[in-house]
């Protein structure tokens, strides 16, 4: 709430569309019922009643969010299938059952999804599938998303790994380089300690 209060761009922002545009709080929601789903899994508390609570309230998020800002379909729905993916492996493919909810969180979230987008479905329906025909022809058509997403990469990660190799070094990335791949071999010949630790 602070950082939104005196953040100019977020306020200007949440003034787009709808005054206020509520996807800022749905969005914080949503990342912090990941993060509760995150720490509930890591400490065994699979069965616990808060572990199975935060899956509904994701799932409701994502259903919500997608009522104000149609872009959300395209990196909530895929980063919550990721992410649950991750849940259920990161104990190995044979340990998948003893990180999924149970039934009655499973249906629960369904439920909550189908809700959410029972308005937008209905709107489809009547107005002759015209929600689906679009996304249809904005990225199969027109492909309207690849040059943009390519600038985005290109210019985000060059932006990104300048912040980060600055912190190593101001002038020369090319020990910033050394210092990645350095550790990055340590990480993976290391990988069975790391991984006993509590941040991963």
């Amino acid at each position: 709430a602070t950082i939104g209060g005196f953040s100019y761009y977020i306020a200007t922002f949440n003034r787009w569309l709808s005054n206020p545009n509520p996807i800022l709080l749905t969005s914080i929601i949503f990342l912090w019922s990941l993060w509760e789903i995150a720490i509930s899994s890591h400490k065994s508390q699979v069965t616990s009643h808060k572990f199975n609570w935060w899956w509904i309230v994701a799932a409701l998020m994502v259903g919500v969010s997608l009522q104000f800002e149609s872009a959300s379909a395209i990196f909530y729905i895929p980063l919550f299938i990721i992410f649950t993916f991750w849940i259920v492996l990161r104990n190995g493919i044979y340990k998948w059952r003893d990180n999924i909810p149970n039934t009655k969180t499973v249906l629960l979230c369904v439920l909550a999804l189908l809700i959410t987008l029972l308005p937008q479905l209905a709107f489809n329906i009547k107005h002759e599938n015209i929600l689906l025909n679009n996304f249809r022809e904005l990225f199969l058509e027109e492909k309207a998303f690849r040059p943009f997403t390519k600038f985005i990469l290109e210019e985000r990660g060059k932006y990104f790994w300048n912040v980060f190799s600055s912190k190593f070094l101001f002038e020369e990335n090319i020990f910033a380089i050394l210092f990645v791949t350095i550790a990055g071999a340590i990480f993976v010949s290391e990988y069975k300690k790391f991984k006993k630790t509590r941040f991963l």
